[in-house]
């Protein structure tokens, strides 16, 4: 959501009176839990298969799957997961989808019943590919040596998510006035220290994570 600019679209509804070192903390602390639960979930019956970890997100397809064929009423169950995580995704979809909206209808004044229809033909076109590549239709098409859905995932989060957040980093720490950034986040040591990080350390480490996921470090 930081690489994707859902947070800064969402940050800017936010009405004068909101916390956000306090918001964005409540948001962080949440965030982790659910990623822990979810590794814990998942990655013991991944090793207990015997799958790959390095498998990245198609080990929802292959881990959960395998999970509940060996439970007693495991098709139930299976398929319960799949329409709670359909309807997940569904959510998540709404929010990576308020982004594009928001930069349409306030940049050039297209209306939101326009702006949705078209970027959802997009998002549908887009998606296809790497649909259909987990299973017989294009499972077997490959570029860069993998399919769609991994050539999209590897975009995303490897490249496109990790330049997102170092841009954002600078924009803060070095074109945002600083007056107007202080204010913002309350005032303070804290927002200070945060000014501080934008400008040094965090486009480091996320310049660090962006060469350590193209294999150059």
């Amino acid at each position: 959501s930081l690489g994707m600019g859902c947070m800064l679209t969402y940050g800017s509804y936010f009405k004068e009176d909101v916390n956000i070192p306090l918001m964005a903390t409540r948001v962080m602390i949440c965030d982790l839990l659910v990623s822990l639960l979810a590794g814990i979930a998942i990655f013991p019956a991944v090793f207990s298969f015997g799958f790959q970890p390095a498998e990245g997100p198609a080990l929802l397809f292959l881990t959960i799957p395998a999970v509940f064929s060996s439970m007693p009423g495991g098709t139930f169950f299976a398929t319960l997961f799949f329409i709670l995580s359909a309807i997940a995704a569904t959510g998540a979809i709404l929010s990576l989808l308020e982004v594009p909206v928001a930069w349409l209808s306030e940049r050039f004044s297209l209306p939101r019943s326009k702006a949705v229809p078209i970027l959802l033909a997009g998002l549908v076109l887009l998606g296809l590919p790497a649909t259909l590549s987990t299973g017989p239709a294009l499972q077997d098409v490959k570029l860069f040596g993998l399919t769609f859905f991994d050539l999209y995932d590897a975009l995303s989060s490897t490249i496109l998510m990790p330049l997102s957040g170092i841009v954002t980093s600078l924009f803060v720490g070095y074109f945002w006035e600083k007056e107007q950034m202080l204010a913002a986040l309350g005032g303070g040591m804290p927002a200070r220290l945060v000014r501080a990080l934008c400008r040094t350390v965090t486009p480091v480490l996320i310049t660090l994570v962006l060469l350590h996921g193209l294999n150059i470090i």
